[in-house]
């Protein structure tokens, strides 16, 4: 009689059990299939972005660039049942931390839903978003060219600076640039514009990675060139002085 009722306890017990382990281990799988969909989201979105920034230098605009990632991710994500570019924004302009400029960002934030496969009225859509923010290097004349202002409507004016070499900003003319190469980003226009030089073997360079041209030159460089030992960047004077420069005495700073 006793052991009868032992083994009826065990039954109930397995009964209420058993499904509460079945729905556990579902709920971690998802869990983790989840976590695995979001990093691959991030991934790829941070891919996209990537080409989207080398190819900065060149394109002013890219008005279609929401509909050709949309288009990317469903092919590559079958899994999402929604995917949306929430908000895009390429190469503008806003304030940062600090009261201090940024020019050339591009920002997206983007929404997807995908089926969860839990069990029951557990929910069965997860819907998350998420958002990029990242600034180019567009090379020394692209903010002028591009007429962007600040809040004073004031022209952006553009100085050159050595970053290795003094606190002072000059002009494009100024003796003391035109001895050093301009820090610039490698892409087809650079290639175009400049042959690689047969010193540091350039034409290895990446696309999107770092080069160096003279201004009078008529090839590209890399870091390690003997030929680049100090080098020039370009900004807006504003911005330069909020990071503590000054005029330089010879050329007067700007034009």
């Amino acid at each position: 009689m006793y052991t009868h009722i032992k083994k009826g306890f065990v039954t109930v017990e397995a009964s209420i059990v058993i499904p509460l382990v079945i729905i556990a281990v579902l709920t971690v799988g998802s869990v983790m299939k989840l976590a695995y969909l979001e990093e691959r989201i991030a991934f790829i979105s941070g891919n996209e972005l990537k080409r989207l920034a080398q190819d900065a230098y060149s394109k002013p605009a890219r008005p279609f660039f929401p509909l050709e990632f949309r288009s990317t991710m469903n092919e590559r994500m079958p899994e999402l049942t929604d995917f949306q570019v929430a908000d895009f924004k390429y190469k503008y302009k806003d304030k940062e931390g600090g009261g201090i400029y940024m020019d050339n960002l591009i920002c997206m934030e983007i929404s997807f839903a995908v089926n969860t496969w839990l069990p029951g009225n557990m929910g069965k859509v997860h819907s998350a978003r998420e958002a990029f923010l990242l600034r180019v290097f567009c090379g020394k004349d692209n903010s002028h060219d591009l007429g962007i202002y600040d809040e004073s409507g004031t022209d952006y004016e553009p100085v050159y600076l050595l970053p290795e070499y003094g606190v002072k900003y000059h002009t494009e003319s100024c003796t003391y640039v035109n001895s050093y190469p301009l820090k610039s980003v490698m892409t087809s226009a650079v290639k175009r514009k400049y042959k690689a030089c047969s010193i540091c073997k350039s034409k290895n360079a990446a696309r999107g990675s770092t080069v160096y041209c003279f201004k009078y030159g008529d090839s590209y460089h890399t870091a390690s060139c003997s030929t680049v030992t100090k080098y020039t960047v370009c900004m807006d004077r504003r911005d330069a002085e909020m990071r503590g420069y000054t005029k330089c005495s010879k050329c007067g700073g700007i034009k």
